[in-house]
């Protein structure tokens, strides 16, 4: 019985909603059930955004961990939209134009659009819906759990002496 459950976790569909406007936020939808929650503005705490740089950087120097996270999870919407406010309203024109022919060198589901705003500054809001199963997830975190640790063994932390 564990074994199956185990299985069914590992074989688990998720859809991960990424939204960034004003601030992040994240909805997971696991069996149907959606779950909407603020990320945390990391900028607020140096010591979180310490601990947040760490994890990201392991993971981009684990190239198992993010080659195998890459390929079992699956883009399936991006959309971004653009409002372009440079100062100059000739620069604002000629960007905005730059932009859309860049825009359409872009893959299919990428649905960027760039438009251009003379009254106020620049402004983006990005949505993306990542799919992948649970397990991907699971032994992701457990490569990088490994690589995390061996980092820490291969560099202690010094410590102060004591007199």
């Amino acid at each position: 019985m564990a074994i199956l459950l185990l299985l069914l976790l590992l074989v688990t569909p998720v859809h991960l909603t990424l939204t960034w406007d004003q601030g992040f936020s994240a909805r997971v939808h696991l069996w149907g059930i959606g779950r909407k929650a603020p990320l945390p503005q990391s900028s607020r705490n140096a010591q979180t955004r310490g601990s947040h740089m760490r994890i990201i950087g392991t993971l981009l120097r684990t190239d198992k961990a993010r080659r195998f996270l890459m390929r079992h999870a699956q883009i399936t919407t991006f959309q971004a939209l653009l409002h372009l406010g440079l100062p100059s309203a000739a620069s604002t024109a000629v960007y905005t134009g730059l932009l859309q022919l860049v825009a359409q060198l872009l893959p299919s589901k990428a649905d960027i659009r760039i438009q251009p705003d003379f009254c106020r500054p620049t402004r983006v809001q990005v949505r993306c819906i990542v799919f992948f199963h649970l397990g991907t997830l699971l032994i992701t975190a457990g490569m990088l759990l490994w690589a995390y640790l061996l980092e820490a063994r291969e560099h202690p932390i010094p410590r102060s002496k004591e007199a």
